[in-house]
This record gives structure tokens, sequence and C-alpha cells, in this order.
């Protein structure tokens, strides 16, 4: 199993998708978040970073919660040629979803439909909507064992959220006698709400929904024998398994997890400096005026060395004083002599400063699967292909 929520996902989380086995997977669609599928980010002119509104933002709001979405025109500013032709293919695929119940539905079949009808190759798999997991029987044990005992459920979870700071958990509630659960409730067209156990009746499972850890504790639980993350899973999901050791002691046997992420980039014509190549240009105009070795100057810099030697092993104030005075001497005149290179590392790094924000947009990963080229999505699957038959 693998999953993530109900949009139009990268390439990382693409090649999640692809590495899914023929009839044997299942992948899952976080239904219970909040986050924004009707928000495509797409190239515009320039190249800059577009936004394709789709339809009506509902803040806080869950995809489970919230109906489908009539899909109007798509922008006609796109580029390069590829990101064009995926915006409108997912405009078609959204609208032959249209039918489906909820909003989450509509995205997560649709996007499901172009990973099979676009890259050949790509095992079918099945579709599980996170919120569905409260009619699992062990959703069921566990909520209640929540229930009866609200303190130590929370105290591990907040122990192994405090354990692993890379996580970024929130700790859980526990003041003025009520014990916050990682649970949510959910209501149709309404923000999602905390659940605590006060106001628990037994048996209730209507309308609760597993938060992050909780949802993948259930799916390593009992519902698969592989989890695959991506980058962000990796972090959090140890803080899932302490949680649980602790919580459920040893009846917490978990599928082991594996990491599988791509990075694909879109064809731009531009060429624009890497932003590693940016931070590299601005840091040696700055440090290129005080190091003759970061231009290539041998002689210069064993005379800097030796000057800065000095001062360093100077002891008393008038000699710190002189010391210091030569080195600032050296430095000058090593300024003086090699003043066009200094002059031409220093442009280079204002040109530099120009790209940071093209660099943006012409390297980066995030954007949305669709938007890539037949032959790139073809060469992703490839690799994923490889990695598995690597892995077996």
């Amino acid at each position: 199993m693998s999953g993530h929520q109900a949009e139009c996902w990268h390439a990382g989380i693409l090649a999640k998708r692809l590495v899914l086995p023929e009839g044997r997977s299942a992948w899952v669609v976080v239904d219970q978040d909040t986050n924004d599928p009707l928000e495509v980010a797409y190239p515009g002119p320039g190249p800059t970073r577009a936004v394709w509104r789709i339809g009506t933002e509902a803040p806080d709001v869950p995809t489970a919660s919230r109906g489908t979405t009539r899909v109007g025109d798509v922008p006609g500013d796109a580029g390069p040629e590829s990101a064009a032709a995926g915006l409108l293919s997912l405009k078609r695929s959204l609208e032959r979803h249209a039918g489906e119940t909820t909003l989450a539905r509509q995205v997560g079949r649709a996007v499901e439909s172009l990973v099979m009808e676009r890259i050949a190759g790509a095992a079918g798999t099945a579709l599980v909507f996170a919120t569905a997991l409260a009619a699992t029987a062990r959703f069921g044990e566990l909520v209640d064992r929540m229930r009866r005992d609200p303190v130590a459920c929370v105290s591990a979870y907040n122990a192994a959220a405090a354990a692993n700071p890379r996580a970024r958990l929130r700790a859980l509630a526990t003041a003025g006698g009520r014990v916050e659960l990682p649970l949510w409730r959910l209501t149709r067209g309404m923000a999602r709400s905390p659940v605590y156990s006060d106001e628990l009746r037994p048996g209730e499972m209507a309308g609760l929904a597993p938060r992050a850890l909780f949802m993948t504790g259930l799916l390593r639980l009992d519902l698969c024998d592989l989890f695959v993350h991506g980058l962000g899973g990796e972090v959090y999901d140890p803080a899932t398994e302490q949680w649980l050791s602790v919580w459920l002691g040893e009846g917490a046997r978990l599928a082991p997890t594996a990491m599988v992420t791509a990075t694909l980039r879109l064809p731009f014509a531009a060429r624009v400096m890497t932003p590693e190549e940016i931070d590299r240009a601005r840091w040696l105009a700055h440090h290129a005026t005080h190091d003759p070795a970061a231009v290539g100057d041998d002689r210069w810099a064993g005379e800097r060395d030796a000057a800065l030697a000095r001062v360093r092993a100077a002891t008393g104030r008038a000699e710190k004083r002189l010391a210091y005075l030569a080195l600032r001497d050296v430095v000058g005149r090593y300024r003086e002599a090699r003043a066009g290179s200094l002059t031409e590392l220093a442009s280079r790094g204002i040109e530099a400063g120009a790209h940071r924000a093209r660099a943006k947009v012409v390297h980066d990963r995030t954007w949305p699967w669709v938007l890539h080229g037949d032959g790139s999505l073809r060469d992703l699957s490839r690799r994923a292909a490889e990695a598995m038959a690597g892995a077996s």
C-alpha cells in the first residue's frame, strides 16, 4: 500500500504509485485532509508560477466533506506544450468523474484514470479512501480502547511526538480534564473538528476519521505487508512506531516500510542557473574578496594565510593590532592585483541573484505530474519498474 491526499500530485508521489504491483496493491486517498485539490499550479509566461483555480476554495473542510466541482476552461498561457496538454487532460478526467459523491472521490478517481491512460505499463491498483477505515474492526477496537483509557493513549502519543521533532507533530491537548484523541469528526460541508474523550460515546464510529499517525498505524497493523512512504512519511513514521509500541505493547506488530521518490523537471527552453549554482555564485562573490584561494591564486593565498597566522599567534594588544593591520594590507593589495577577477565574480553574483526567482520556476520538482511529457513519464515508469525488480 501507499497513498497521498486527493490532488494531482508531483512526480515524486507518482513514483510511489508506479511501484505498486498489479493486483496486489492499494492506493490510499487521504480524504480526511484539508488540502486544496482545486488549486493547480502551472508554468505561466516568463516563465512564472501561475495557478489554475478550478473551483471554490473551502479552507479547513476535508475533501471527503466537499461536493464535486464543475470544471471551467483551462488557462491558455501554460507552457511548455506538455503542460498545456496536461491541464486539458486533467480537466477532461475531472469532468468524466463529476458524478462521484465527494470531491475526494472525483479527484482521486480522475488522477488514477490519468495514470492508467497516460503511462504505458502502469499496474492497476485498488483505491481505498481513508475515511472508510472507520468501518474496520480494528478501528472500532482501538477507538474503544482510546475511550476507555485516553490518558494512556495520548501520553504515549505526545511522548512519541516530542521524541521525534523532525516530524513536527503537535501534542494532543490534555488540559482541564479533557483529552484530545488522534481522531477527526467530519460533517458534510463543514470544517473538521477534534474529538475529545469525554464526548465519545461507546460504539460511536459514524463521522470519525483517523489522524495521520493513527491512519498509517491502522494500515500497517492489518491491511498491508509493505507500506511505501515518500520523503514526508519517512520523517513522521518513526513517531507512529514509537507511539503504538508503547500504547499497544506486544500487539503493535507493524508491516515494514520503504521510501520511494523521484524528481522530474519540465523542459523549459530558458537556461537558468540551478539553486545550487546561484548559492555558490553569491557565496563566491563575497568569499573571494577575503580569500585569494577562492580565485585559485596560490601566491596571494600563501601571503594572506601567513598574515592570518601572525594575527592568531600575536599575544599583546599592540602586537595583535600590528598583525591585524598587516593582514588588512595584504588583503588590500590582493584586491588591487586581482580586481578584474573579483569584479567578474561580483557580476556573476549579481546575475545569480537575478536568476533566483526564475530558478524557483524552472527547477521546481513539484509541478503536477500531468504537466510532464509522455517520454518523461515513460522513463519514470521504467525506472520504477527497475527499482522494484532490484528490490525483489
